[in-house]
C-alpha cells in the first residue's frame, strides 16, 4: 500500500518536474548511448535499461524511455538491436531526434531479416522529431558487394531526406551520401 502511495505522489508531480528528476537519475553524465548485442528484451534490461527507474511501474518506465529518446543521441550496433529497442520503447520513438546504425547488414533472402528491416523502416515513419540518421558500415561489406535487399534498405532510409532528415551512409571512414 505504501508503495502505491509513493508512485502516486511522484506521478502527481507536473511532467516538467518529473523530467528534471529523470535528468538527474538517467545517465546524467552522458549525452549519447551506445546499445549493442541486444537480441531479447532481457538484454536491453541488463544493459541500457538496467537502472531501477525502469522497474518501478509501466508509466514511469514509459516516461524514462521517452526521456531517453528525446534527450540522448543513440547509436545501435546492428539492425536487430535497433529493432528491439524501438519495439521496447513503443510510442516514445516518436521523440528520437538522431541515431546511428552501425553495420545495418541484411541477410539476403531471409524472411526473418526482411521482417526485421520492414519493422525498422515502419518505426522510422513514426519518428516525428527525427532530424538525422547515419548508417555506418564497418567496411566488411563493400558497396559493390551489397545484396539487392541491402541496397533497397539503404535506398528507403535515404528517402527520409524528402522529410528533411539528414541521411548519411558511410563505409569505413568514407561518407557516400
Amino acid at each position: 500500500m505504501q508503495s502505491q502511495k509513493t508512485h502516486g505522489a511522484f506521478l502527481e508531480l507536473p511532467g516538467e518536474m518529473r523530467n528534471l528528476i529523470y535528468a538527474m537519475a538517467i545517465y546524467p553524465e552522458l549525452s549519447s548511448l551506445v546499445i549493442a548485442n541486444c537480441t531479447k528484451p532481457e538484454h536491453l534490461a541488463a544493459s541500457v535499461l538496467h537502472l531501477s527507474a525502469f522497474r518501478i511501474c509501466r508509466q514511469i518506465r514509459a516516461e524514462c524511455l521517452s526521456y531517453i529518446c528525446a534527450n540522448f543521441s543513440l547509436k545501435f550496433l546492428g539492425l536487430q538491436t535497433a529493432d528491439l529497442f524501438f519495439w521496447c520503447a513503443g510510442t516514445a520513438i516518436s521523440e528520437i531526434k538522431a541515431f546511428v546504425l552501425v553495420q545495418p547488414c541484411i541477410a539476403p533472402k531471409s524472411k526473418q531479416s526482411g521482417d526485421r528491416s520492414e519493422r525498422f523502416l515502419a518505426a522510422l515513419d513514426k519518428m516525428d522529431q527525427l532530424t538525422e540518421v547515419v548508417l555506418e558500415e564497418t567496411g566488411k561489406v563493400l558497396a559493390l558487394e551489397k545484396s539487392e535487399e541491402q541496397n533497397e534498405f539503404t535506398r528507403r532510409v535515404e528517402a527520409l531526406s524528402k522529410r528533411g532528415v539528414k541521411v548519411q551512409v558511410s563505409v569505413g571512414n568514407r561518407y557516400i551520401v
